[in-house]
């Protein structure tokens, strides 16, 4: 329980992209006093934590739904995670636009910086996998853990740029990519071997 709260942990982390988010979330909170920013994390991650559990509890009915295979959607998820890594690699993932809604906690922050399709894929992939009550239940607590730690991040952001600087946090979002893109190739690896020996 430990080892699959631990690993479930790490991968959400990364998952979620957190040093790209706080570039993103830097960029878009410039002009508003703290006070709002706490709100603004507070009802981003909240929102970002209900779609995660509610996937988590739902996805796997979801999947058998449309009739797709754990094995399948492991290889679609995994490309567009690939996706994702490789964007977060080259600088190119989709940030917020100008013309964006008074409330940035629900468009762009929660969705889509947060929760875009890499989460959403990876979130169906684990409702599918661990479909054991005391594993999915671990599965929601690390998931759920990762979503905390991003609001801590998010809450120290300003001290964050102010260590790091903002040329260190691009430097970590793309090393993030890295790891991203690594988490991708294993899932579609594990997909397409499964499927070969079914």
């Amino acid at each position: 329980m430990i080892n699959l709260f631990t690993t479930t942990y790490v991968k959400m982390l990364f998952i979620l992209s957190p040093f790209f988010v706080i570039s993103v979330f830097l960029s878009i909170s410039r002009n508003i006093k703290e006070k709002e920013r706490k709100v603004i994390v507070f009802k981003a991650t909240g929102i970002v934590l209900a779609l995660a559990v509610i996937l988590l509890v739902f996805g796997g009915h979801v999947l058998a739904l449309f009739g797709v295979t754990l094995d399948s959607f492991r290889i679609g998820a995994g490309i567009i995670l690939f996706l994702a890594g490789l964007d977060l690699v080259r600088g190119r993932r989709m940030l917020p636009t100008e013309e964006q809604s008074e409330d940035i906690s629900i468009v762009p922050l929660a969705i889509p910086v947060i929760f875009g399709p890499s989460v959403t894929g990876a979130l169906l992939v684990f409702a599918a996998e661990y479909d054991i009550v005391w594993m999915r239940l671990t599965v929601i607590a690390a998931v759920s853990t990762a979503v905390f730690t991003l609001a801590g991040l998010l809450l120290m952001s300003n001290t964050i740029e102010r260590l790091m600087g903002s040329y260190i946090l691009t430097v970590l979002s793309k090393i993030s990519g890295l790891m991203i893109s690594s988490l991708a190739a294993e899932m579609v690896a594990t997909g397409i071997r499964n499927a070969i020996n079914c």
